[in-house]
């Protein structure tokens, strides 16, 4: 008989080519998806790419500002007139050139500045300031407008008003006066103001982190309105009022801490404007009730994009910042424990998209920020806002605080209005 010879593999060997096929899958697929693999190395050079063009508009945008002399006129697609002022110019970063998204303009030291748009519609007709009676009127006008966010709850300070105090940083009652005017009229005028699209950092503290402040010492650094720097805190009223007063872009509009009717125009402003995908809260509700959504809190849960954090900001043995890598997870939500370094921290201007609305960075969280309204004597001075080691449900955006002339620490900073 004859036999015939047939070809094939054995179990043994199946097995074994299998495993190896399964290796060599599992490589491959690290080698594509992994934490350094190419996939998400290309993920990281084209956000990196992203970044550095929008880096590159942001410059141009500075170096266009500085080529206007005079106040001029931008027309929004939807077809409204904003006034721009001098020295300044409209970003030219795509989503950042529309009412619709929020409106931001760049000055000629780079500083970026949002607008906030006050409905006319709200404002009396056919004020002319040639009295008080008319200032008076369009500031009670304003006050009926965002009445919701100036009587807030039952637990915070509501015997406030924008009145000057010694030690607020300006002068006498009459330049205090003065100024609050100009912001009324300029409101009026203009249909809204602009403020600072971070809280104020530190100059230079984007990358050098020495420049961190850790007690109450020498104030002589610059303040910015820029991205990935180092919030300025450790200040007083006073010295912030100087701050804010230096960096005007230019000798026509005016620069100073914000007044309490300002933040809460903001509050109405978002409010009317504010659109958050996938939340079913009522936007006054959270900014009157619980800030987490969109602002650095303990109880935050947080996805960083850029800059960098400090555990203990108020610890001088921290003085080193961390620096966050491109999709690093921050917070993870509800957690409980303090061991994890992820938990309560301070974070440079504008280290995460999920708080920012309206293109404005930290409105909620992070540091309290100073206005310069006042309640009382003992403790006058407002700060509002809330800060990262607080609860988002105790201490939400439209929150008012009060703090002492003198004590300046880790959890204060302070935001810039320009009109």
């Amino acid at each position: 008989m004859k036999r015939t010879k047939q070809n094939g593999i054995t179990l043994i060997a199946l097995v074994i080519t299998i495993i190896v096929l399964l290796i060599l899958a599992g490589v491959s697929i690290a080698t594509l998806a992994g934490e350094n693999g190419i996939l998400t190395r290309a993920n990281d050079a084209k956000e990196t790419t992203e970044h550095a063009k929008e880096d590159e508009l942001r410059q141009l945008t500075a170096i266009e500002a500085a080529t206007y002399l005079e106040e001029h006129g931008y027309e929004d697609p939807s077809g409204e007139t904003i006034t721009i002022p001098a020295q300044c110019a409209v970003s030219q970063v795509e989503g950042e050139n529309t009412l619709e998204d929020g409106l931001v303009i760049i000055d000629a030291n780079g500083n970026e500045w949002t607008w906030i748009e006050v409905s006319k519609g709200e404002m009396p007709e056919g004020l002319n300031f040639e009295n008080d009676v008319d200032y008076t009127t369009l500031e009670n006008a304003l006050h009926t407008y965002t009445n919701e966010y100036r009587t807030g709850s039952s637990s915070q300070v509501l015997d406030c008003s924008d009145t000057w105090y010694r030690g607020c940083g300006i002068e006498s009652p009459e330049e205090y006066n003065k100024l609050y005017k100009n912001m009324l009229k300029s409101i009026y005028e203009n249909g809204g103001f602009w403020i600072s699209r971070f809280e104020a950092g530190i100059e230079g503290s984007n990358t050098n982190t020495t420049l961190a402040r850790y007690s109450h010492t020498d104030v002589s650094s610059v303040a910015v309105s820029k991205k990935s720097h180092i919030p300025y805190n450790y200040v007083n009223v006073s010295e912030a009022q100087k701050l804010s007063t230096d960096i005007r872009p230019n000798s026509t509009n005016k620069t100073s801490l914000m007044f309490g009717i300002q933040w809460d125009l903001i509050c109405k402003y978002l409010e009317n404007n504010l659109k958050l995908q996938e939340n079913t809260l009522a936007i006054d509700y959270i900014l009157k009730n619980d800030s987490r959504i969109i602002g650095n809190y303990s109880n935050s849960s947080l996805k960083l994009n850029n800059g960098m954090y400090n555990i203990e900001p108020y610890n001088e043995s921290h003085k080193e910042w961390t620096k966050y890598n491109i999709d690093t997870i921050n917070y993870v939500e509800n957690m409980q424990t303090s061991e994890d370094i992820n938990y309560k921290q301070l974070l440079t201007t504008g280290a995460s998209e999920q708080t920012k609305t309206m293109n404005i960075y930290d409105l909620a969280g992070n540091v309290w920020e100073m206005t310069l309204e006042a309640s009382g004597e003992s403790n006058p001075f407002i700060i509002r806002g809330g800060y990262a080691y607080n609860s988002s449900e105790t201490y939400p955006m439209a929150y008012r605080n009060v703090n002492g002339i003198t004590n300046p620490n880790h959890s204060i900073g302070f935001r810039i209005a320009l009109y």
